[in-house]
């Protein structure tokens, strides 16, 4: 089974294949464009204008709308939350339990958690959530069993009886 480092290093050895396999590919055709030929430097010109544009659209699609993808997921998933726990039970105070200013402040916080930084700051958030559970939940090498539990602990007993 592959560890999460080795999914990653695979992950990003991928990105940096696709780009040295485009980006030299688009490097020889132009260079070579430029010594061919004009009819063949024309072909070499195109095709290293091809492979330049392969690597952008590789770039694009593959790692950075992943990115977006995330971003936008969260800030909606935030602000439905905010608009079904903050918002709506409000809507039907009357004016002196809910008063304009408290509503405009509320509306101003719903509006700002659609920015981009916003967003981001989610990600962030959910990342270090996620580390600080991995690391309360994780065992330190070495301290998996306490001096008298099992199995050293067996071995314990067994040197006690004897």
């Amino acid at each position: 089974m592959e560890t999460t480092g080795q999914h990653l290093a695979g992950v990003k050895s991928a990105e940096n294949g696709g780009n040295l396999l485009l980006g030299a590919a688009a490097l020889g055709l132009s260079g070579g464009a430029s010594v061919a030929a004009p009819a063949t430097a024309k072909a070499l010109s195109a095709a290293a204008t091809g492979a330049g544009g392969g690597r952008a659209l590789f770039n694009e699609r593959t790692f950075r709308n992943a990115l977006v993808e995330s971003l936008i997921q969260a800030v909606e998933t935030d602000r439905a939350q905010f608009l079904e726990t903050i918002i709506r039970p409000k809507q039907d105070l009357d004016i002196e339990r809910y008063d304009v200013e408290a509503a405009i402040l509320d509306a101003r916080d719903y509006h700002e958690r659609a920015s981009f930084y916003h967003g981001l700051e989610l990600i962030r958030e959910a990342v270090a959530e996620k580390n600080a559970t991995a690391n309360r939940n994780s065992v330190p090498s070495g301290k998996a069993f306490s001096h008298d539990s099992f199995p050293q602990c067996a071995c314990a007993w067994t040197a006690r009886e004897t």
